[in-house]
C-alpha cells in the first residue's frame, strides 16, 4: 500500500476491511470497468541505484461508503493499493498532464491506514466492538437508572416542600383568622366596657338626683311641720 505524507493526514483515520471483502469489490470494479481502466507511471524504487518506471493500469474502486481508492496492476496483477489522491494525480499526469483535471475528486476518502484482515479476525473484531458497546451500554443503564433514581429523590423532596408550604400556608391562614377573631373580641370587649362605664355613669346620676329629691321631699317635710298650727300638731302626737 502507498503511504500518505505526513503532511496529508489531518482529519484521516484507520479503516478495516477483510481480504475477501476487498477482492470482491476489486472484481465487481474489474467487471463494471475492465475497458475503463486509468493508465498510470508507477515506478519501483526497491533499487536505489537505478529507479524503474512502469505504464501500469489502475481501477478505482469503492471500498466503503462514498470512500473510494485506486488499485495499481502491474502485467494484470494487482501490486498496491493507492489512497493518496495527490499521489493518485501525479501518477496519472506522468502518463497524460492532460488526465490530472479529468480524475481530480474521484478517489476522495478519509483513509490514512487500511488494515486487512482473514474473515475470522474481522469477525473477532466485531465480536470485541460490540462486547465493548455492550458494556458501555450498561455502564449507561447504570448511570440512567441512577439518574432516575436522583429525578425520584428530587420530585418527592419537591412534593414535601410543597405540602410543607400548604402546611405553612394553611397555620398562616389560622393565624389570620385568630388575629381577626383576637380583634373582634377586643373591640366587643371596648363595647362592652363603654356600655358599663355608661351604665355606672347613669346609675351615679340617677343615684344623686334621687339624693336630691329625697333632700328635697326631706326638706318640705321640715318646712310642713313648721307650718302647722299648735292645736293641729297636739290632735296629731305622732306626726
Amino acid at each position: 500500500m502507498d503511504q500518505i505524507s505526513p503532511n496529508r493526514t489531518k482529519g484521516r483515520i484507520t479503516r478495516t476491511i477483510s481480504a475477501r471483502e476487498l477482492c470482491t469489490k476489486i472484481n465487481n470494479a474489474l467487471a463494471m470497468n475492465n475497458d475503463k481502466m486509468i493508465s498510470v507511471v508507477s515506478f519501483d524504487r526497491k533499487n536505489k541505484d537505478q529507479v524503474k518506471y512502469y505504464i501500469d493500469k489502475m481501477v478505482r474502486v469503492e471500498i466503503f461508503d462514498n470512500e473510494w481508492v485506486g488499485i495499481l496492476f502491474h502485467d494484470h496483477v494487482p501490486i498496491t493499493i493507492c489512497m493518496d489522491e495527490y499521489d493518485i494525480l501525479n501518477k496519472i499526469q506522468l502518463y497524460d498532464r492532460s488526465q490530472r483535471k479529468s480524475y481530480k475528486g474521484m478517489f476522495n476518502n478519509r483513509i490514512f491506514k487500511l488494515k486487512l484482515t482473514e474473515n475470522n479476525e474481522l469477525l473477532h473484531d466485531l465480536q470485541e466492538k460490540h462486547e465493548e458497546l455492550l458494556q458501555d451500554l450498561q455502564e449507561k443503564n447504570k448511570e440512567l437508572k441512577a439518574t432516575q433514581h436522583e429525578i425520584m429523590e428530587l420530585k418527592q423532596t419537591l412534593e414535601n416542600q410543597k405540602m410543607m408550604s400548604q402546611t405553612l400556608q394553611d397555620a398562616h391562614n389560622e393565624i389570620l383568622e385568630l388575629k381577626q377573631q383576637l380583634e373582634a373580641q377586643k373591640s366587643s370587649n371596648r363595647q362592652v366596657v363603654k356600655e358599663k362605664l355608661w351604665l355606672q355613669a347613669t346609675l351615679q346620676s340617677y343615684q344623686q338626683h334621687c339624693n336630691v329629691l329625697q333632700a328635697t321631699l326631706q326638706s318640705m317635710q321640715m318646712q310642713n311641720q313648721m307650718n302647722i298650727p299648735q292645736s293641729f300638731q297636739m290632735n296629731y302626737p305622732n306626726q
